[in-house]
């Protein structure tokens, strides 16, 4: 099976091809006057993410951060016992079942498999103290079922007694004290596994349980362990990154189908587990658990997708054209990163568009004309073929065109008639205008006027630059604007022409 190595080191040497937008260089050449722009991922931090499935947001390069795929890092379920993430001295047992602090040891951010750190370890005569609690395995008067241990270790220099797991306890049997004792540790570059007065059944006490594995260890490279006890059958077995590499049948006989010695702890004292006692190099990823482990996680990320969607980007207006969008992103290896979009001029749910995801290529001009007042991504990431690598999205550019409001209309006149006014103004000079809207009052400022015989303001006038409203008091003071809309649905209004106060004369035209 395949060693994960996570090294920021040695990653920067890998040769990855990058297929990224470098939108420093390309966004900003490639806008124009009437184009606008949204950026998420910069600023934002990726906080508007709506939908975050397998992925998680950590710091990459340039400061930036960076959407990649969730790890294969255990999660404590309810068969954990003990989980030590090592990726910060804050953490301590993940299950909540030990107390943990790390004080001696060093958090290495640079070299680890999962999650975001190990801890380094330098020749500690004892190592760090795990006190159990009172439901822990390893707690007094403890009987075990299934159960499986494991961890990744990156030793440098594997010294004959250099220990990985240490624990000593106490029980009493037939009105005798007994000890007992749980070791891991290094012999001949190589981890031997030690129990004593560990296993029992009410015929016989097995005192010494060993399993001692066949490969030799490289240093300065990660290899994953994994010892599990099959309670039904008394099989115990030792795993080397996945390859089989000691067994043996915890029963009477020491043979399968046999009386099945089981685990217990005796409760004459209670123990402490020592983690990487006189052990020189790095631990990552340990955890116990009451159940015989089948399939360990020995890649860094799992095969499936990791998703993410964004929130709902509102750009302003309707009928707004979507013209391209750029990202910023890597793909090492063959990993894989591909990016859809939604585009309405309804937003119904603030949390998601309706309708289907599109399919884009980031940076490439729309052939289409794509337009909408709002807009959503998401993005799927799957990890290269060996699950070492994960694409990584840093930003998103989303590049428009609004279809903004005409401008309002100029020249604006008026002529004084017998209960009426007649009104002029210069045509906008814009495709998209439909018509214009007249509004009238009774006072400056004041457009809510009713009464006139054309309707109550605003008056839809249509598309004409001349206008008469009629059915007004003679000599009354009357406020007039006039505003151009387009043929958007719903149409864009201008803002206000400059306003005309003016009085019907009473004199017929």
């Amino acid at each position: 099976m395949p060693i994960i190595i996570y090294n920021k080191m040695i990653k920067r040497k890998i040769n990855i091809r990058i297929f990224a937008v470098f939108l420093c260089l390309l966004s900003a050449g490639r806008l124009s006057a009437l184009d606008r722009e949204i950026i998420s991922g910069r600023e934002d931090g990726w906080s508007g993410l709506t939908v975050r499935e397998g992925i998680t947001v950590v710091r990459g390069k340039f400061g930036l951060d960076d959407i990649i795929l969730k790890d294969a890092e255990y999660s404590p379920d309810s068969s954990t016992d003990l989980l030590l993430h090592f990726n910060n001295k804050a953490e301590g047992d993940a299950a909540g079942r030990y107390n943990f602090k790390g004080a001696n040891s060093v958090v290495s951010d640079s070299t680890y498999v999962l999650g975001g750190g190990s801890f380094a370890f330098l020749d500690l005569p004892n190592g760090e103290k795990v006190i159990p609690g009172n439901d822990a395995l390893l707690s007094p008067g403890s009987k075990w079922g299934d159960f499986s241990i494991e961890f990744w270790i990156y030793p440098a220099t594997m010294n004959d007694g250099e220990s990985i797991l240490s624990w000593s306890g106490a029980g009493w049997r037939n009105g005798k004290l007994f000890l007992q004792s749980i070791q891991c540790s290094f012999r001949k570059r190589r981890l031997v596994w030690d129990f004593k007065n560990i296993f029992s059944s009410p015929e016989k006490n097995k005192n010494l349980i060993e399993l001692r594995g066949l490969t030799g260890l490289i240093p300065k490279q990660w290899s994953h362990h994994l010892l599990r006890f099959n309670s039904t059958n008394g099989l115990i077995e030792y795993q080397v990154d996945g390859r089989l590499e000691a067994v043996f049948y915890a029963t009477v006989t020491g043979n399968e189908n046999s009386t099945v010695l089981i685990p217990h702890i005796g409760n004459a004292a209670g123990g402490v587990l020592y983690i990487a006692g006189g052990y020189t190099g790095l631990i990552d990823e340990m955890r116990i658990t009451r159940k015989f482990v089948t399939t360990p996680n020995l890649k860094r990320y799992y095969k499936r997708a990791g998703v993410g969607a964004s929130r709902v980007f509102d750009l302003g207006y309707t009928g707004t054209t979507l013209k391209r969008i750029d990202v910023l992103y890597k793909n090492p290896s063959d990993s894989g990163v591909y990016f859809y979009y939604k585009v309405s001029d309804v937003l119904t749910n603030r949390m998601s568009l309706n309708g289907s995801w599109l399919q884009f290529v980031p940076g490439e001009e729309f052939k289409n004309t794509i337009k909408g007042r709002y807009v959503q991504i998401r993005m799927e990431l799957f990890p290269d073929g060996t699950q070492m690598y994960s694409p990584a999205v840093s930003e998103i550019h989303i590049i428009y065109e609004p279809d903004l409001p005409p401008a309002p209309p100029s020249d604006f006149n008026a002529v004084a008639g017998d209960g009426e006014i007649t009104l002029y103004w210069e045509a906008v000079n814009e495709q998209d205008v439909a018509g214009y809207l007249v509004y009238y009052g009774e006072s400056p400022g004041n457009y809510m006027g009713t009464g006139a015989e054309e309707g109550d303001s605003p008056i839809d006038a249509g598309k004409v630059t001349k206008f008469t409203v009629s059915g007004l008091k003679n000599r009354k003071l009357y406020s007039f604007v006039v505003v151009a809309y387009d043929s958007s649905v719903p149409p864009h209004r201008s803002i206000f022409s400059s306003e005309i106060t003016i009085r019907p004369s009473g004199i017929k035209k």
